[in-house]
């Protein structure tokens, strides 16, 4: 009887953990994408940033949350600033392009974007892009930015949209 009793209850323990298949959690999956993302980027990126709490900025401040902001994943939305980071490092233009809700002030669509690429991704705006922290991303009703507002995001359909660039080239910034 105790042995019935004994095997019934592993089948029942069996029965009810999650499939192989199924038990890949989200955050596996999110992890699967930062290590495909590191690869093709080459951008390091420490892992505690990722997880690091951003509702407490160091100056005190609280930022709104993610989901006024508009953004239902925050950490795939970190995932996406640090492929960010890396197709600004190689200037994989086509990328970035990919991922501008047009239209972006004066650019119309990506061959324009393409076009205006290097006066708009100049040194300073690379620079604020590579020290981003990220566990330091301003948001509100607008979105998130980065770099004091040099760049804006939006989600839309679970996928992630430069949607302002408040970066003028060069030869708009002479006095």
């Amino acid at each position: 009887m105790n042995k019935c009793m004994l095997i019934g209850g592993l089948v029942l323990f069996c029965s009810c953990q999650p499939s192989k298949k199924g038990s890949e959690s989200r955050m596996d999956s999110l992890n699967k994408m930062q290590d495909s993302s590191v690869k093709s980027s080459e951008t390091p990126f420490n892992n505690t940033e990722l997880t690091a709490q951003d509702t407490l900025f160091d100056d005190g401040s609280i930022p709104t949350s993610w989901r006024t902001a508009g953004f239902s994943r925050p950490d795939d939305f970190k995932r996406f600033i640090i492929q960010l980071k890396g197709w600004v490092k190689n200037n994989e233009v086509d990328s970035i392009a990919f991922h501008v809700q047009y239209p972006l002030g004066e650019i119309k669509n990506a061959d324009e974007f393409r076009k205006q690429y290097n006066a708009l991704f100049d040194g300073p705006l690379k620079k604020v892009i590579e020290e981003q922290r990220l566990d330091r991303i301003f948001r509100n009703y607008q979105g998130a930015m980065i770099g004091n507002g040099a760049i804006w995001f939006i989600e839309k359909d679970r996928n992630y949209y430069i949607s302002a660039i408040n970066n003028l080239p060069a030869e708009s910034k002479k006095d």
